[in-house]
């Protein structure tokens, strides 16, 4: 079951916004400022449509390869991208960076941006072969640019960090965000907001690599720079004294995040920000730890405190409202309540339709939830309906051999599985191994696992040749990439081991356990 998350300030953040400049020629200007406001309004219909306008005013007044065609075909992109078309964003990314090569050369600083916006794009879909191509690209310009030392080239090292952390790739993340804060500590003697977002970053990687002693003091520096260099009450010192917490909470050191995160809503009531976004998030971040500490009502009250804030301000016109409503029925799920949680994750789901369209993720991920608990619920024929729609959207917005696509397919065999549609459940086990095989985003260990699941699954049913080809993969593989010592392969090892015996091959089975065993007290005792 998915909780909500204590929301983090300052993280990964891209310094370049969508860039919209503005030229001499009145009614280029005029278009360009009117797609701008729309845009940001959400009104994508009104912006792809000034924006085009924009295009062929700049291809006139301009010229077809001017830089003001290129600025306006990336507008039009950035359109494509927040309604998720990202095929049609990404070929008026290309196209705009293909002009600016053209007027600026390959090379230029001018293309930043519009390769930061490409990158990011590819981030979002989890494309991260080509996010990582093109974050590097974008660093070598701005170090030829600028120098291996400035750092103006902070923002693409935490942006390239961010590809390789949600990869878990956290060593190679670990060497950028250090070199960042090297960076950004030669700003102002050190003790500025770029320093402190920049320790954030970095203790956040050192958090989920189980760092948590490197982690902990760097969350705690951040906090003490935000709390000298801003003012009281401040959102900053609010987001710092939230990631602390987080922290805290990890570790099971309840008793010191629960006052830490009073104090942010102490805070936050007196600097709620606009539509009162800190309140919110103080609120929700509270409400967390009081699930966890099992002070349920508490966490109610608070939840449906901040579905009241965000409702009074927004109505039915914020989406994230639909992310407040998911944490209020997941509490319901969690202590039983089966049919508030439906009720809320039901609306939660129509708002998203409402606001975001047929094919978004977000309305994948709703969809899943609500399928999780028709399956609790036994409403399998409800539950099958939502998952084959969660996959199908996964493969319009992220691929059909995307990890998203592999995640829809998991579902959908594990739902069959339980319904004993064995058929079904082979296919789609079958159909996730050959998703993952294909994609570019997929680890070895992450194949791996899908490789002992449909052995499993083989195993489960006597179909002992197919799972013995499939553990022996699964086992090679883990045995390549892993540390000597991971837990994993010892899984490996023992669950083919299971396998053997029940072919009566024990002689194998206990060699193989010996080895399980042997990795086993080699990490219990280290």
């Amino acid at each position: 079951m998915s909780i909500s998350l204590l929301i983090i300030g300052y993280l990964f953040i891209d310094f370049y916004n969508p860039i919209f400049v503005f030229a001499s020629a009145v009614n280029w200007s005029k278009y360009i400022d009117e797609g701008s406001a729309a845009l940001k309004q959400g009104n994508y219909a009104q912006a792809e449509e000034k924006f085009n306008q924009a295009i062929q005013e700049a291809e006139s007044t301009f010229g077809v390869n001017s830089v003001q065609s290129a600025i306006s075909l990336n507008n039009l992109a950035l359109v494509y991208d927040a309604e998720s078309k990202y095929d049609k964003a990404e070929e008026f990314y290309l196209k705009a960076i293909a002009l600016r090569e053209k007027v600026s050369g390959p090379n230029n600083i001018s293309i930043a941006p519009e390769l930061t916006n490409l990158a990011m794009m590819y981030r979002q879909q989890h494309k991260y072969l080509e996010a990582e191509s093109t974050y590097k690209r974008i660093l070598s310009i701005k170090e030829k640019a600028f120098g291996v030392n400035s750092p103006q080239i902070a923002p693409t090292l935490n942006s390239l960090a961010a590809v390789y952390r949600e990869q878990q790739k956290l060593k190679e993340a670990e060497v950028l965000l250090k070199r960042t804060l090297s960076l950004v500590e030669q700003i102002q003697g050190g003790n500025n907001i770029a320093v402190s977002v920049a320790l954030d970053n970095l203790a956040v990687v050192y958090r989920e690599d189980q760092k948590f002693d490197q982690a902990l003091p760097l969350y705690e520096r951040a906090l003490a720079i935000r709390q000298k260099v801003l003012p009281a009450n401040d959102a900053g010192i609010i987001a710092s004294q939230n990631n602390l917490a987080r922290l805290l909470r990890e570790l099971g050191r309840f008793e010191e995040a629960e006052p830490l995160l009073s104090q942010a809503l102490i805070s936050a009531e007196k600097n709620p920000g606009k539509n009162n976004e800190n309140l919110c998030v103080a609120l929700d971040n509270l409400a967390m730890v009081c699930r966890e500490e099992g002070k349920f009502q508490q966490a109610e009250e608070l939840y449906k405190r901040v579905l009241d804030l965000k409702e009074k301000a927004a109505g039915d016109s914020d989406v994230s409202i639909a992310y407040n409503m998911d944490n209020l029925a997941d509490l319901y799920l969690e202590v039983n309540k089966l049919d508030d949680a439906e009720t809320i994750y039901k609306k939660a789901l129509a708002l998203r339709e409402k606001l975001l369209g047929d094919n978004n993720k977000e309305i994948a991920t709703s969809m899943t939830k609500l399928a999780n608990l028709y399956r609790l619920q036994e409403k399998y024929v409800n539950a099958e309906e939502m998952l084959q729609k969660a996959f199908t959207i996964a493969q319009a917005t992220s691929g059909e051999s995307s990890l998203d696509a592999a995640t829809s397919a998991t579902n959908l065999a594990l739902l069959y599985k339980e319904e004993n549609k064995n058929a079904q459940a082979e296919e789609y086990f079958k159909k996730i191994i050959a998703i993952k095989r294909n994609s570019p985003d997929c680890s070895s260990a992450e194949l791996a696992n899908s490789l002992n699941n449909l052995a499993r699954f083989y195993r489960d049913h006597s179909k002992f040749k197919e799972a013995e080809a499939l553990y022996q993969e699964s086992l090679s593989i883990r045995q390549k990439v892993l540390d000597p010592n991971d837990l994993s392969i010892a899984a490996s090892l023992r669950n083919y081991a299971l396998l053997l015996r029940e072919m009566n091959r024990a002689n194998e089975a206990d060699k193989l356990d010996n080895q399980a065993r042997k990795i086993e007290e080699a990490v219990e005792n280290n």
